[in-house]
């Protein structure tokens, strides 16, 4: 397969540009962290020390992914380095010459690198100030932060007991929510784990009147972005005639509306008319209408009003993107809280300090702390947030806060900044990048260099926000000048498919890009691979009963059979929704005998080779484990019948002792005698192979014991088609593992 230059060779030379930033939009397969990797050499060529310069991905593997190119690429003989492409070699040279000046010793030193996820970022900027040490940055991520959180909502509620504002806010909230506290539960457990995003705001505003002129502009501005773009999809000359049926249709129905066209209405009259308008148009399903009758406003005896709002309605059915315009006018907001409701809020707002309060102490109690605490108090390090400050080009009452006295020693060691993934990137991580380039200038010497592609923004529920990179395309940050750069070259997919993509996705995403709903507009690409008649044809679409998943796992199957017959020896990749959706797939495809890898799809726990596995685990770590014991010698593996089973658990003589583990009377001469000799053939195995386990427990790694045994017994000949689940599970036991002891349980999914 061969390569040819790629479309954007001019866009990723000039990302080499050391003395200039950029934003590059980098879609999937442009080898965006080769990019980053030919970046980050080019600036450690110049730098005075490696540590001024800072790589940021937000995964730890993307993090040793891009440190093992860059130690490989300096460690590359000079024989090998011929056959890199010159740039390659002219960066390489570069860093290398610099190291012998400065004596760097990068190789021999690779710590100095400094490539690290957002997280250890935080945590390091934390350690770095008197203030938060001994403080949460010091204590252990929580494996489970959710249960922390509950604990913190439940110790909030528990306030209602109280006589002061604190108890009146609790009972005010629960009269709000119907009286349940389960519903309050949730709602603070939720808003807790997010509190990086309101704490700022919440916990520095004293005048609640304040409090509700800044929520209810923010509503205002989401409902006039949703006003706008309705109104912008009707053509000029249906949007008159819509106002008229409209109101003829207000009239009948006595409703109190008035609208936009004419006098300049609030934006409540315009809110409350378009929802009328949308209610009008659209079924409750959100689909136009095919009817219209006297309960939309059309009696029957108007019969030419309702011809010609017919006719209408068939016209805007042709404008692009109305529908999904009034669809979501259906949803908005009203741009104003109504009384009772703004008591409700008024009442969380003054409840919400007390729980994160309350969350801090079960941090203490429990010494633990979640990557929220520890982004937060990274943030702090550097200096007080502005208040003021909620994006790209705003400014706000704290603009000329201070920075503090570790963000005076990183503004002269820190030079230039590479983040991965921008396009993944919260609020707060936001924050965090305006506060380590706070007070850059032009022509200072400092870089920032930022990676990402807003197609591929799939981490919303984390709190990520798109429309943010949109924003600082289109404006910048408050103190780096950035250029725009999009890459366009794929080096990963065929031609064909790269095709497909660009023909399907041109028509599904949306027309242009929207900061407020984060809609993104589609960017082609351009594939660099030479075709090839194997290519053809790149997407195939085969027809099934979906809705049916025994019919859709039949029809998954069909393809894989007819793929690995047509290509043997390849791999094959399925694609699911979510884990949910390979329920089916996944028991289909063992039952044909077809070996596949599930780890983030198979639940272990509803697996009997797992139930197999751990009961050996806890008869080993507990040899007082009457149920464990009993779960192994029934095991296939074993397979002691019932009667043996009884004759072991029962005492030879009435009252003899019955607390006798079984592996004791197992090895009771006196005891095995009476079983059948299938049986003491059968336990003699299973004897043997748990003597030398205790022996080797403790000595060795439990998970090793444990696959010693489960081989000794035969395991794998009776595993049948849940053998390949067999080195997930031993590897959940070896994470759990504690010097030969399992003292938590192992979790049911795979890692």
């Amino acid at each position: 397969m061969s390569f040819a230059t790629p479309p954007d060779a001019a866009e990723r030379a000039k990302a080499l540009d050391t003395t200039r930033s950029f934003l590059i939009q980098a879609p999937a397969g442009a080898g965006k962290t080769e990019l980053l990797v030919r970046r980050y050499l080019a600036l450690l060529a110049q730098a005075t020390e490696p540590e001024e310069v800072l790589a940021v991905t937000f995964t730890r593997k993307a993090a040793a992914e891009m440190q093992e190119r860059v130690i490989r690429a300096l460690s590359t003989s000079e024989r090998d380095l011929v056959n890199a492409d010159t740039e390659l070699q002219s960066l390489v040279a570069g860093v290398r010459q610099r190291d012998a000046e400065r004596g760097w010793r990068l190789t021999a030193c690779p710590a100095r690198l400094r490539i690290s996820t957002i997280d250890a970022l935080n945590a390091a900027l934390a350690r770095s100030t008197p203030v938060a040490a001994g403080g949460n940055v010091m204590r252990p991520i929580a494996a489970d932060s959710e249960r922390l959180y509950r604990l913190a909502a439940q110790a909030s509620i528990q306030h209602l007991a109280e006589t002061s504002g604190t108890g009146a806010a609790v009972a005010s909230l629960l009269r709000h929510l119907d009286n349940n506290p389960g519903v309050a539960e949730n709602l603070l457990a939720t808003l807790l784990a997010r509190r990086d995003q309101w704490l700022p705001l919440v916990g520095a505003a004293g005048d609640r009147h304040a409090m509700r002129r800044i929520l209810e502009r923010t509503l205002a501005t989401i409902v006039e972005a949703g006003l706008a773009r309705v109104e912008a999809a009707i053509p000029p000359p249906q949007f008159e005639a819509l106002n008229e049926i409209a109101h003829a249709a207000a009239l009948n129905l006595k409703a109190p509306l008035k609208s936009p066209a004419g006098s300049q209405p609030t934006l409540t009259e315009r809110h409350a008319w378009w929802q009328f308008m949308a209610r009008l148009l659209l079924t409750q399903n959100c689909q136009w209408r095919k009817t219209l009758n006297k309960t939309n406003g059309f009696p029957p005896d108007q019969k030419d009003l309702k011809a010609h709002a017919m006719a209408l309605l068939n016209e805007l059915q042709n404008c692009p993107d109305l529908l999904e315009a009034l669809s979501s006018v259906c949803r908005l907001p009203a741009p104003e809280y109504p009384p009772a409701q703004w008591r409700a809020l008024e009442a969380l707002l003054m409840l919400l300090p007390i729980a994160v309060a309350e969350l801090k102490l079960i941090f203490a109690a429990e010494n633990a702390t979640d990557y929220t605490e520890v982004a937060m108090e990274g943030r702090a390090a550097l200096g007080s947030a502005p208040l003021g400050d909620t994006g790209p080009g705003d400014t706000g009452p704290g603009d000329d806060a201070p920075p503090s006295d570790l963000a005076l020693r990183l503004d002269w060691r820190l030079q230039h900044i590479l983040l991965d993934e921008f396009q993944d990137t919260s609020r707060a991580q936001y924050e965090l990048l305006q506060a380590l380039t706070r007070g850059w200038s032009p022509g200072d010497g400092r870089t920032l260099f930022l990676v990402g592609d807003p197609m591929q923004s799939i981490y919303r529920f984390r709190q990520a926000e798109v429309g943010l990179f949109i924003d600082v395309r289109d404006s910048g940050l408050p103190d780096v000048q950035l250029e725009f750069l999009r890459l366009r070259a794929n080096f990963r997919s065929v031609p064909a498919l790269i095709d497909w993509v660009n023909d399907s996705f041109e028509k599904i995403f949306p027309a242009r890009d929207e900061v407020m709903s984060g809609a993104i507009s589609f960017a082609s690409s351009a594939s660099t691979r030479d075709a090839t008649a194997q290519d053809a044809p790149a997407v195939t679409l085969h027809d099934c009963n979906w809705q049916e998943p025994e019919a859709e796992a039949a029809a998954v199957l069909e393809v894989v059979r007819h793929s690995l017959k047509e290509w043997p020896g390849r791999s094959i990749g399925i694609l699911v929704r979510g884990r949910a959706h390979a329920r089916h797939i996944v028991p289909a495809l063992r039952a044909a005998g077809i070996p596949l890898s599930a780890n983030e799809l198979v639940s272990l726990g509803q697996s009997v080779l797992t139930n197999d596995l751990l009961s050996i685990v806890r008869a080993l770590v507990h040899a007082g484990d009457r149920l464990a014991w009993m779960s192994v010698l029934r095991a296939p593996w074993c397979g002691l019948t019932l009667a043996d089973l009884t004759i072991l658990c029962t005492p030879a003589q009435p009252g003899a002792n019955r607390a006798d583990s079984l592996w004791d009377r197992i090895q009771t001469a006196g005891v095995t005698v009476r079983l059948s000799a299938d049986g003491q053939q059968r336990l003699s195995r299973v004897v043997t192979a748990f003597s030398a386990g205790f022996v080797r427990l403790g000595q060795i790694p439990l998970r090793d014991v444990v696959e010693g045994i489960w081989l000794e017994l035969g395991g794998p000949a009776v595993a049948g088609l849940e053998l390949p689940l067999a080195e997930l599970i031993l590897a959940e036991i070896d994470r759990h593992d504690v010097a030969g002891d399992c003292p938590t349980r192992c979790d049911s999914h795979a890692p």
